[in-house]
Order: C-alpha cells, then sequence, then structure tokens
C-alpha cells in the first residue's frame, strides 16, 4: 500500500512539473514584457513629442533599419507627412493606458504593440498603437498605425 502512495505522489509530480515550469515561464516573459515595455514607453513619449514638432530626422533614426530597408525612406516619409504628423499636431501627452501584445517580424524577432492614446489640446484621447522592438542600439519602431481604435485593446472607441 505504501508503495502505491509512493508511486502516485511521485506521477502527480512528474504531470505537475511541465504545468509548474510553464507558468514560471510565462511569468518570466510576462515580466520581461513589462521591463521592456517600461524602457519602450520612454520612445514612444519621444516619438509622439517628435511627431508634434515634424522632426523627421529623428523619428527617422528611432525606426529599425529593417523597416526602413524593406518600405524604403521616401515612403516612411510620405506616411509621416500625411497622417502621423496631423494625428499629433494637438499632441499634450501621453495616456497613462497602455496595453502591449507581443508583435513579431517575419525574421523572428519579437517585439511589442503599444496600444494607448494621446490627450489633445481638446481633451479627447486619440487611440494609436505603435510596434516597438528592443535592439543592441535600444528601443527601435516597427510600425505605427494612427487614430485607428481597435476593439479590444482600445477600450474607448468611438
Amino acid at each position: 500500500m505504501g508503495g502505491t502512495k509512493i508511486f502516485f505522489a511521485s506521477t502527480l509530480v512528474l504531470l505537475l512539473f511541465p504545468l509548474n515550469s510553464f507558468a514560471q515561464n510565462s511569468f518570466s516573459n510576462e515580466m520581461q514584457k513589462l521591463n521592456s515595455g517600461k524602457k519602450q514607453k520612454i520612445l514612444i513619449e519621444q516619438f509622439a513629442q517628435q511627431a508634434k514638432a515634424r522632426d523627421t530626422a529623428s523619428i527617422m533614426a528611432e525606426m529599425d533599419p529593417s523597416i526602413i530597408k524593406s518600405a524604403g525612406e521616401v515612403n516612411i516619409v510620405q506616411m509621416l507627412e500625411k497622417t502621423v504628423f496631423p494625428f499629433f499636431a494637438p499632441y499634450i501627452k501621453l495616456s497613462n493606458y497602455d496595453q502591449m501584445t507581443n508583435a513579431t517580424l517575419p525574421d523572428g524577432r519579437a517585439g511589442l504593440w503599444h496600444y494607448t492614446y494621446i490627450a489633445s489640446s481638446e481633451q479627447n484621447m486619440l487611440p494609436f498603437r505603435i510596434a516597438v522592438i528592443d535592439t543592441a542600439d535600444g528601443p527601435k519602431i516597427l510600425d505605427i498605425v494612427v487614430n485607428e481604435c481597435v476593439k479590444g485593446r482600445h477600450p474607448i472607441c468611438k
């Protein structure tokens, strides 16, 4: 009878270990995401200020080189001038709200999508999302989509 209890306890430990290991990995991943997100939030704040100031050169320096290569510098500058700069013109500050999800590049590198808002001079909350990746040179911008509310990510949608 004692052998059965030991066998059962050993089997239970073996069955639960992968779950425990998975939970620790998930917790570690979430903590890493949170730490990266805090560093990236500083970049996003700088980006918002630069976009309001229409500082193309500074923004291009914060873009991931692979994105500039694939999209083309001329196309990125046009997108900044047509959509991003007008969106950030009334920028006062970033909202405290920031939901993060994983972003993966085709080359396998991983970053984060930040779903957030700017507070405008008209006291409106304007939604945008920005993908950022951590590199050896610090966080770099992968993509930005402005004035598009994503249900389930932006809680205030109009």
